[in-house]
């Protein structure tokens, strides 16, 4: 492979490191106003929470299969940002459905609320883990060049949060998901 096509490729994974981080910080900051209208602001850490969730786990997964996933980073980075716009797309829409409609209003009368909260965190938690193992497999995969890697996505982020606040001011808040999950993809 020559310099320009080395070159061509880290331009590639650096602007889609850049979207993905934009686009999941967007997911999650839109995710908060969703939860405080519907569950009031009770449940509006949860997003954090399942942000965190899926951070962490995605590390754990890249240590233990380190050298599998490096073999087949080429397929699975492209797949786990493209599985993650998908989970956004859906994961909201699926959050509304009965079986997994949570009301907090009886999570500690009704032991059913405990399952779905439990099924709300697990729905809000695949979104996050397939874009932190897209990230974190690319850190581990450009480990020599980590540097612009990591400022692609730190300025993916911030733009994500700035993204996120102009959408909200300008759009219908249930359009929002569709525009911020679409980027992966």
């Amino acid at each position: 492979m020559d310099a320009d096509q080395t070159n061509q490729g880290n331009k590639r994974v650096w602007i889609s490191l850049f979207v993905i981080s934009m686009s999941i910080v967007a997911f999650e900051i839109q995710l908060m106003p969703f939860f405080s209208i519907v569950q009031w602001q009770h449940i509006a850490s949860m997003v954090i929470s399942s942000a965190h969730l899926g951070f962490g786990p995605s590390g754990t997964r890249i240590t233990l299969f380190r050298e599998k996933m490096l073999r087949h980073s080429s397929i699975l980075i492209p797949f786990f940002m493209m599985s993650s716009g998908l989970m956004m797309m859906i994961a909201l829409p699926m959050s509304r459905l009965a079986f997994f409609r949570l009301d907090t209003f009886t999570l500690f009368s009704d032991p059913t609320q405990i399952e779905k909260l439990t099924l709300n965190y697990l729905l809000f938690f695949l979104p996050f883990l397939l874009a932190a193992l897209s990230i974190g497999l690319v850190y581990v995969k450009k480990a020599s060049t980590v540097g612009n890697y990591y400022f692609a996505d730190l300025t993916g982020a911030g733009f994500g949060g700035l993204l996120a606040l102009t959408l909200m001011w300008t759009m219908d808040l249930k359009w929002i998901l569709w525009v911020v999950a679409s980027l992966p993809i």
